[in-house]
């Protein structure tokens, strides 16, 4: 029906319908007939989801270069306004390590990490994405050392310049709360080797783009910084 002027839309209700239910009454669920009636031509949604705030539940397993990341995962959704994600990850030393070398495959020590993300779209062309992550390292193996907490984040601004086409503006940024320790002594590195600052700060930003297919099959996401 795309080149008429009808309109097809399927308007999924993941509930019971009940009067007296603050979020799937018929009167809230009207608001997304009537929302799906104005929209103009060229911009209509194929699909509407009026769904329930706990969208899913996930185990989240994810591999990288240098450990193995474990987790468990909580997401809900409120419609197209707002996704939000809650996420506990444990990363596993699991790559090589050797101390002669700079970089190694491997951290060589365990990793909490609780995670909250979420995604922000306040339209159909501009949407903000960011991710929290509070790091607390244990010791390194085979030794008394032990890394700082950490809190480091991602975040992205991003603006639909064409049909599936995203610029955006993405960057990172970590800083390090307390000083990295020995024995429990976080004064270790300073009376030892006299370093007055053993916590890591980085930062970066800069430009990018996004590309989603029409089928919403595959994306591809570059970026600067």
């Amino acid at each position: 029906m795309q080149d008429t002027n009808v309109q097809v839309t399927t308007l999924t209700v993941n509930e019971v319908v009940k009067d007296d239910d603050p979020q799937y009454n018929a009167p809230a669920i009207a608001e997304q007939f009537w929302h799906l009636f104005n929209q103009t031509p060229g911009h209509f949604e194929a699909e509407g989801i009026y769904c329930l705030l706990l969208r899913n539940v996930r185990l989240a397993r994810v591999c990288d270069a240098r450990q193995h990341l474990v987790g468990t995962a909580i997401q809900w959704f409120d419609c197209h306004f707002l996704g939000t994600r809650l996420e506990l990850d444990v990363s596993l030393p699991i790559g090589a390590f050797q101390r002669a070398y700079i970089i190694t495959p491997s951290t060589h020590f365990f990793t909490i990490t609780p995670c909250y993300a979420f995604t922000l779209s306040p339209s159909d062309k501009f949407s903000i994405s960011m991710r929290h992550h509070l790091n607390y390292n244990f010791n390194v193996i085979g030794t008394h050392t032990r890394p700082g907490i950490s809190y480091n984040t991602n975040y992205a601004f991003e603006y639909a310049v064409l049909p599936g086409l995203r610029a955006e503006i993405a960057g990172y940024f970590l800083t390090q709360l307390n000083q990295d320790s020995a024995g429990g002594d976080g004064r270790y590195f300073l009376t030892r080797y006299q370093l007055a600052d053993t916590r890591e700060r980085a930062m970066a930003i800069g430009p990018g783009q996004g590309y989603v297919s029409p089928s919403g099959r595959w994306w591809l996401s570059t970026a600067g910084r």
